[in-house]
């Protein structure tokens, strides 16, 4: 979603770090552990940030995020979590709070700069670090679910919730809310057992988060509009302007008659409960913080899952060609990240759900 105080395009706006963690708490936000937590990664995010906050604060009662910027990023996103600072508790941590850079990080071992490739390396360095402080920073405060997902992902449940019923009876199982109502998505957190006996994989306090991929195929301007609120632009919104997602099970007869799937997924995500946790557990050195398993000692090790699965799922918006290579600092590089997304459009446009 794109705010005229915060122009996708126009703004080239370069700042420098605070020597010093920063935080935007206001008076009347207390530190409590009531509400969902989040970790949050960002680079020249502002086109995400602005919806990102607002639909997880309603939908998850997101109320405390630990958040850290990327040094390559060309605009602040702090005017955008300023607008927050009465509603949410922000923390705003510089690398200096989690990471420290090898000495020599830019050369190869023989002497020659490898730039591109180390910076790459630095980025996941610095990434899985945030991720795995960002987490014990949460326990120690006495947190509980907390999202490990990015700006461009929005957490939800599994629509197919509703039709698992309670044995011998025709009532579900789970009491789930429509998705625009507060808290709807909270209300399936605070729902979830572990070991869970309808998702064989929920086993541990790390639930996994299977991603929806979203194409940018337009929806005719008629549907975008019948969703939207009287005086609200649907097409200012991914979770609106965007309705068709990827298949991730294409299903085949074989010659005996059975039904196969074939799966081109994505790695998934996770939400985890850290309350169930002891801070000792987060210090197992098979953890290493990485973004599709945060907690490697605790998260189920598959981490390439069907929907049905899991009760979460994330939806993921490739958005506008402009908004996706708009990270000009992006180690990956622009020719990269075009490849990659002409690779992802061709599979989504190939076969698509329309989601109503």
């Amino acid at each position: 979603m794109t705010d005229q105080n915060t122009p996708l395009h126009k703004t080239t706006e370069c700042f420098r770090y605070s020597p010093t963690k920063q935080k935007l708490m206001a008076s009347n936000v207390e530190n409590t552990t009531m509400g969902t937590n989040a970790c949050l990664y960002v680079m020249d995010d502002n086109h995400h940030l602005i919806e990102w906050l607002a639909y997880h604060f309603h939908t998850v009662n997101l109320r405390h995020l630990i958040v850290t910027i990327d040094p390559g990023s060309l605009t602040s996103p702090i005017p955008i979590f300023d607008r927050w600072k009465n509603l949410m508790d922000i923390q705003i941590w510089t690398e200096k709070d989690f990471w420290q850079p090898r000495k020599n990080a830019h050369k190869h071992r023989h002497g020659e700069r490898r730039k591109e490739d180390q910076n790459t390396k630095d980025f996941r360095s610095r990434q899985t670090s945030f991720i795995l402080r960002c987490l014990k920073e949460h326990k120690r405060l006495n947190r509980e679910w907390t999202m490990v997902i990015d700006s461009d992902e929005y957490l939800t449940y599994n629509p197919e919730l509703s039709k698992i019923k309670q044995p011998g009876s025709n009532r579900s199982m789970w009491n789930v809310r429509p998705v625009e109502e507060q808290g709807s998505v909270a209300s399936i957190l605070d729902q979830i057992t572990i070991p869970n006996p309808y998702f064989d994989d929920v086993t541990t306090s790390c639930v996994p988060v299977v991603r929806r991929q979203f194409a940018s195929i337009e929806s005719p301007d008629s549907i975008i509009d019948a969703m939207s609120p009287p005086h609200f632009d649907g097409r200012s919104f991914q979770t609106i302007r965007w309705r068709r997602y990827g298949s991730n099970i294409n299903h085949y007869t074989a010659r005996t008659g059975e039904i196969c799937r074939i799966n081109d997924r994505v790695p998934s995500k996770a939400v985890i409960d850290l309350g169930r946790l002891r801070l000792k557990d987060l210090n197992h050195p098979a953890n290493d913080g990485n973004p599709h398993l945060p907690l490697k000692a605790i998260c189920p090790p598959n981490i390439y899952m069907f929907e049905e699965d899991t009760p979460l799922i994330a939806h993921h918006y490739m958005g506008t060609r402009e908004q996706f290579l708009y990270r000009v600092g992006d180690s990956r590089g622009k020719s990269t990240k075009i490849i990659q997304r002409r690779h992802r459009e061709k599979c989504l446009w190939s076969v698509s759900y329309l989601l109503w």
